[in-house]
């Protein structure tokens, strides 16, 4: 009966590391093809259906949000006060006041920014550099931590505006 268990244990391990690599693979394949839709994209605003090079056109965000090109290294500031090439940072600053004090989590800033920003496509490793960005703004008391909810096994962690922001985001670099 003991080699039945001992059988059972190993089969119920190699299973697990099955499954594991299996979601390993299954992640690995997602980040491709975001990356083949971008290309595809890149792509398709550089040439026309000829193949010969075109104009890309600036399509305008959802009403509410403002146009942001792709970050860059340089921000050079605008007549707004608005860098002309923001980073991360500062979009994730122009989309939290849209929360309105409520709580947010990082699922929800991604979800904005891809949406309004990304036109509709994640990059790779997305969620976990969001996370790492707004974990930074909490410890630089950019936002509040709220922290998790207790009551939600496995819950995401919460932030919310810090009140008393009047609006005037500090946006350097």
């Amino acid at each position: 009966m003991s080699g039945l268990q001992s059988d059972l244990a190993s089969v119920e391990s190699e299973f697990a590391s099955h499954k594991a690599e299996l979601d390993r693979l299954g992640q690995e394949r997602d980040a491709l093809r975001q990356l083949i839709g971008e290309a595809s994209r890149f792509l398709s605003s550089i040439r026309g259906d000829n193949g010969h090079p075109q104009t890309a056109v600036n399509v305008a965000p959802k009403a509410g949000y403002r146009a942001v090109p792709a970050p860059s290294q340089e921000s050079t500031p605008t007549t707004n006060g608005l860098p002309e090439n923001p980073t991360r940072r500062q979009v994730v600053m122009q989309i939290i006041p849209g929360f309105h004090g409520n709580r947010f989590k990082s699922g929800d800033i991604r979800h904005r920014l891809v949406q309004d920003y990304l036109e509709g496509v994640e990059p790779p490793n997305f969620p976990q550099a969001i996370n790492n960005l707004l974990k930074r703004m909490a410890d630089k008391g950019e936002i509040q931590d709220l922290g998790r909810d207790e009551n939600e096994f496995g819950a995401p962690r919460y932030y919310r505006e810090i009140e008393g922001q009047d609006g005037t985001l500090n946006l350097g670099p």
